[in-house]
C-alpha cells in the first residue's frame, strides 16, 4: 500500500471458522479515493507447509470494519434513541448497521437496520434494555458486503425490575397455605 512505505509482517492473526485473517493498521489515504489504491499481499510460511501465493487486493474489497462505539442512549416520547460513532476511516454512506436490543422483561431481542442515529419505537423505560451494534460495508463503496464487524460494547438503559415483590410473594404464599392447613387440621380434630 502506498502509505505503508515498507513491507509489514502480519502480527495480528485471527481465525473465524475456516478463514484465517490478518489485520494491519493502515494510515489514512491522503486523497481518500480508495478506488485507486490496493494492497499487495504475499502469503507464505516459514515451515513450507503452504504453497506461497501473491495477490493484489483493491482496498474496496474484503473490508471488515471495527465495531462502532455507542455514544448515547436516551428515552424520548416512549421511543429509545441510539446514537453511535462510526469506525475510523469509514463514511456513513458506505456502511450498513445492525442494532440489537435485548429487553429484560420480555427476554427477547429484536434486530433493526438503520443509519448513524436510530429510533426504536415502543421501548418501555421501566425495563432494562441492553443495546449493541455492528456494521458492515455496503455495495455503494465496496465490492464485498458480507463481512460484519464484531458487536460493539453493550450499553444498557432503563431500570431492572425489582425482584423483592416476587420473592416476598413466593415466601408468603406457602406460609399462608401451611397456616390454613394447620387451622383446618385443628378444626377437624
Amino acid at each position: 500500500h502506498s502509505s505503508l512505505g515498507k513491507i509489514l509482517q502480519c502480527e495480528d492473526i485471527y481465525r473465524e471458522g475456516q478463514h484465517i485473517g490478518c489485520s494491519f493498521a493502515l494510515t489514512k489515504v491522503k486523497d481518500s479515493s480508495f478506488e485507486q489504491h490496493s494492497v499487495q499481499v504475499m502469503v507464505k510460511d516459514n515451515a513450507g507447509k503452504i504453497r506461497p501465493s501473491f495477490n493484489i487486493v483493491p482496498l474496496t474489497s474484503h473490508v471488515k470494519p471495527d465495531p462502532p462505539h455507542i455514544k448515547n442512549l436516551s428515552f424520548q416520547n416512549g421511543d429509545l434513541y441510539v446514537q453511535w460513532k462510526n469506525p475510523q476511516n469509514f463514511y456513513s454512506r458506505c456502511l450498513s448497521y445492525e442494532v440489537e436490543v435485548n429487553n429484560s422483561q420480555a427476554e427477547t431481542h429484536d434486530i433493526f437496520y438503520g443509519t448513524i442515529c436510530f429510533m426504536i419505537p415502543g421501548v418501555l423505560p421501566d425495563t432494562l434494555n441492553t443495546v449493541r451494534i455492528r456494521v458492515k460495508t455496503n455495495k455503494l463503496c465496496y465490492e464485498d458486503d458480507k463481512l460484519w464487524s464484531n458487536w460493539s460494547q453493550a450499553m444498557s438503559i432503563g431500570q431492572k425490575a425489582n425482584p423483592t415483590f416476587y420473592i416476598t410473594t413466593l415466601l408468603i404464599i406457602p406460609i399462608f397455605v401451611a397456616a390454613a392447613i394447620i387451622v383446618l387440621l385443628l378444626y377437624l380434630k
